[in-house]
């Protein structure tokens, strides 16, 4: 299957395809840089120690998920979470039309009850091939017990027929080679409006755990504007951010 829709990619994708591993980034991330070629993908139907954003973990049970990685050089390093984002939203949004991106790149859908997260990206860049960026990305498709926290989702929560893994990688891959012949200007203009926190009240909390509430107001390759009560604003490149209630 995914060798006859590799064809249908601008990008020269190669499969990989795992029964179970720790996590594909981590497997990427720890080969030699000759050994990743570009749009090498690795795929898992179990991945028992994946990692997301802020060394946060990231596990799925057997068969309720997809998980890959994929290897990419681009020319604008700093641009590439945000093509990570619009190209994952967009694939889900050919079966979940609201999903939308939580800052930076969380997949999910926001509602009275908060944010519901459908899945994560993480982008690291090779530490022996500076040019070399791993993507992971992860996407429930379904609970078939416990969710592991309040705000997970899952695409069956939101239709009834869930599309093969296979489809949905193929079409992250396809956004991904779509958007990989956009300009910078272009790529953050769909991020922007992607994007669900932007005119939101959030909390943004840095890694040394300070924390400021405020608007988000802008997003960019350069990290999220927050404009302040005070009526200053302050960009975070790397932050977790948190939607609050309109009060």
């Amino acid at each position: 299957m995914l060798e006859q829709e590799a064809g249908n990619i601008g990008l020269p994708a190669t499969f990989e395809v795992l029964a179970e591993v720790d996590s594909t980034q981590k497997l990427l991330l720890e080969r030699p840089a000759s050994k990743i070629p570009t749009g090498l993908v690795c795929v898992t139907h179990h991945q028992s120690a994946g990692r997301g954003r802020l060394e946060r973990t990231w596990q799925t049970r057997p068969g309720e998920g997809l998980m890959f990685s994929v290897v990419l050089r681009p020319t604008d390093l700093e641009v590439t979470p945000l093509v990570a984002g619009v190209a994952a939203v967009l694939a889900v949004r050919h079966h979940v039309p609201n999903a939308g991106l939580k800052w930076p790149n969380d997949i999910a859908i926001v509602d009275d009850g908060g944010v519901h997260k459908l899945g994560g990206i993480v982008a690291s860049v090779h530490p022996a091939d500076p040019t070399a960026v791993v993507l992971g990305i992860g996407l429930n498709f379904l609970f078939s017990t416990n969710r592991p926290t309040p705000e997970a989702a899952a695409l069956g929560d939101y239709m009834s027929q869930l599309p093969t893994r296979e489809a949905v990688l193929i079409e992250v891959l396809a956004e991904l080679e779509r958007l990989n012949h956009l300009t910078r200007d272009d790529v953050v203009a769909e991020f922007r409006a992607l994007c669900l926190t932007l005119g939101r009240p959030v909390r943004v909390t840095t890694v040394n755990g300070d924390s400021v509430q405020g608007v988000a107001v802008d997003a960019s390759a350069d990290g999220i504007t927050v404009a302040l009560p005070s009526g200053q604003r302050q960009t975070f490149a790397s932050a977790d951010v948190q939607h609050l209630r309109n009060s």
